[in-house]
């Protein structure tokens, strides 16, 4: 603490005198002084003055005397700046996330990303405060605050976002429509497979508020967001212009808003998967595959980078993230000669672990030990996607008749490559595939009897020895990226 004392000499942490603490007389002076300090005659005042021991390191110091909170802990020079650091960091980013809003509204930091959350609604004109109007299903609204991490772990952001409470709309009554195609995992991995063989970069891009661009087609209100009542219209409500996270129609008001956009700048919508757009420009393609908020994108121009950044940019906001490294939990990275995705090794072992994790017992735990340390063994290894290779597809399929003892139920599984690039795998083969008997009755496709030896798919059905086991990874296009091996590519490329 800092104490007004009339002994200045003798406190080291002193502040500067203050003229309406001194001495009014030469007894008085004697008597507050400790022996051998004269009190200089200027500062002497006519008034009372609170007694102070004649012990110089005394604690009992008058109250009035006491700058700052009397009941808080003595903190030490360090303590203090420690504190102080505290205090900066917890006013930037918070590492834990808020369960409700009064636990909420007492750290700078999500108050902030709460205050930014409510300015995007301003912006976006997503509601207009109207009077509550009769019969009408009010929605209520409910913060959820999140803690962005990067690739690393690191705290990226502090986010807050106001979701509307949508279970209680009905289809036919407060909808129409909700369904909004995404991107399956199989169309990633042919994107990637595409952009491999042609030599392209594949970059990724983020839409901010991602929902609050759609428009909705009925008629929505919801209530005013907790700790942002207008205190001159207690009794409004909101109704919604765009659409909000929670609403069932907001998926497909978003998809509705981006693949409008994309069809007024020349872009055509895939056939087969709308989540995939392209446009041509004389011999040069852009290839655009979306992912609700999330976009992937390349191009044989490097120039059609910048451009299709910029036209986002002029409708949306957007946060561009640069080459794709993490997208959809999967991790990528692009090398001098290949391409690097995910590892579909253990998709048999995991899935037979998985059929007993409501009642596992002690084999089904020795199990899940040794898949950790085949993990630990081959923490480095991933798919590799090979530049300047042909797109022939090809497919191996196989099964296990009856091979569950416990159940006897068969196993199916599947593979399909784009040339030498493993994009789909299956565990089963389902109803909707039997169209391939008329794509064999019409010579689209040849099918072939493939033996064991050669049965790729065999590694999805079935336990495998080691020696199996590796060259049916080795067929599928998994590799070792230890450090030793990316160095060694590098320094290939540079030759």
């Amino acid at each position: 603490y800092k104490f007004r004392s009339p002994e200045p000499v003798h406190l080291c942490q002193q502040d500067a005198p203050s003229p309406h603490i001194s001495p009014s007389s030469s007894a008085l002076q004697s008597h507050s002084l400790p022996p051998g300090v004269v009190a200089e005659p200027h500062f002497i005042e006519d008034h009372n003055v609170a007694p102070v021991d004649n012990n110089p390191f005394s604690k009992d110091h008058p109250l009035d005397n006491v700058i700052g909170n009397p009941s808080r802990l003595v903190s030490t020079r360090k303590q203090l700046a420690t504190d102080s650091l505290w205090c900066l960091y917890s006013s930037v980013l918070s590492k834990i996330e808020p369960k409700n809003f009064k636990s909420a509204i007492i750290k700078d930091c999500w108050f902030q990303a709460m205050q930014d959350e409510i300015h995007k609604f301003d912006r976006l004109q997503v509601c207009e405060l109207v009077p509550q109007p009769d019969c009408v299903v009010i929605i209520a609204l409910k913060w959820i605050y999140k803690v962005k991490l990067d690739e690393y772990g690191d705290v990226l952001k502090n986010k807050a976002r106001l979701v509307a409470k949508g279970y209680r709309q009905e289809e036919g009554i407060n909808f129409k429509e909700s369904f909004a195609p995404v991107a399956r995992i199989e169309a990633i991995r042919i994107f990637i497979s595409n952009a491999a063989s042609r030599n392209m970069a594949v970059y990724q891009m983020d839409v901010k508020t991602t929902f609050l661009n759609g428009e909705l087609k009925e008629e929505v209100y919801v209530s005013q967001p907790e700790g942002f009542v207008d205190p001159d219209h207690l009794t409004h409500v909101y109704r919604l212009k765009k659409a909000l996270y929670g609403l069932k129609p907001a998926p497909r008001a978003w998809y509705d808003t981006l693949s409008r956009f994309l069809l007024d700048n020349n872009f055509s919508k895939g056939a087969v998967d709308p989540t995939l757009f392209t446009r041509k420009t004389g011999k040069h393609i852009l290839l655009v595959q979306i992912y609700v908020d999330d976009i992937i994108f390349a191009s044989t121009d490097p120039k059609d980078y910048d451009m299709f950044s910029n036209e986002m940019s002029s409708k949306f906001q957007m946060s561009m993230m640069g080459q794709m490294s993490l997208f959809l939990g999967l991790q990528y990275g692009r090398l001098p000669n290949v391409l690097t995705a995910s590892r579909p090794d253990l998709v048999f072992a995991v899935c037979m672990c998985a059929r007993y994790q409501a009642k596992p017992t002690k084999k089904h735990l020795e199990a899940l030990k040794r898949v950790f340390r085949y993990l630990k063994g081959t923490i480095n290894w991933g798919l590799w996607y090979l530049k300047d290779t042909a797109m022939a597809l090809t497919a191996y399929a196989d099964a296990d008749h009856t091979g569950c003892q416990d159940t006897r139920r068969s196993t199916s599984g599947s593979a399909q490559f784009l040339g030498d690039k493993l994009h789909s795998r299956s565990k089963h083969i389902d109803i909707r595939h039997h169209f391939i008997r008329e794509q064999v009755e019409r010579c689209v496709v040849k099918l072939y009897f493939v033996s064991t030896d050669y049965q790729l798919a065999d590694i999805f059905t079935k336990a495998l020895p080691r020696q199996r086991f590796e060259f049916i990874i080795s067929r599928l296009g998994m590799k070792s990226m230890s450090s030793t091996i990316l160095k060694r590519l590098q320094e290939e490329e540079g030759e």
